[in-house]
């Protein structure tokens, strides 16, 4: 969450490099109560404890993309056309890039996706 904040601050123009910590942290208040309620559930002496994770994965993964989603669309229309900012500055692999509020989400997902893979149920290898 907090390097799609970031990147999307970036996108907007934005050169404090602050945005990461509230998302983190709407983030983690977004899942404390549904992990408490999963963590509840389980049942150690009957649950299949590689379903039971997978179960909790695909709620995190659900949630992280609703809130990435909803930071996208608050994003305004700076973020969305973008600022090109130079990386690398000084150095032989000094380069512009363009940062955009959907860019970041692709990246974002591509992440949460590496982190959270799709279960067999929801169509996934895993």
């Amino acid at each position: 969450m907090g390097h799609l904040a970031q990147d999307i601050a970036t996108a907007a123009g934005d050169k404090n490099g602050n945005a990461s910590a509230p998302a983190r942290s709407q983030f983690y208040f977004a899942v404390d109560q549904p992990f408490r309620q999963w963590l509840r559930s389980i049942d150690p002496e009957e649950d299949d404890m590689t379903e039971t994770t997978a179960r909790w994965q695909v709620i995190a993964r659900g949630i992280a993309e609703q809130l990435g989603q909803q930071m996208v669309l608050e994003a305004g229309s700076a973020a969305l056309v973008g600022h090109r900012v130079k990386l690398d500055a000084g150095k032989k692999t000094e380069r512009m890039e363009l940062y955009t509020a959907p860019k970041a989400y692709n990246r974002f997902r591509a992440g949460l996706y590496k982190l959270y893979p799709k279960t067999n149920d929801e169509g996934g290898t895993a």
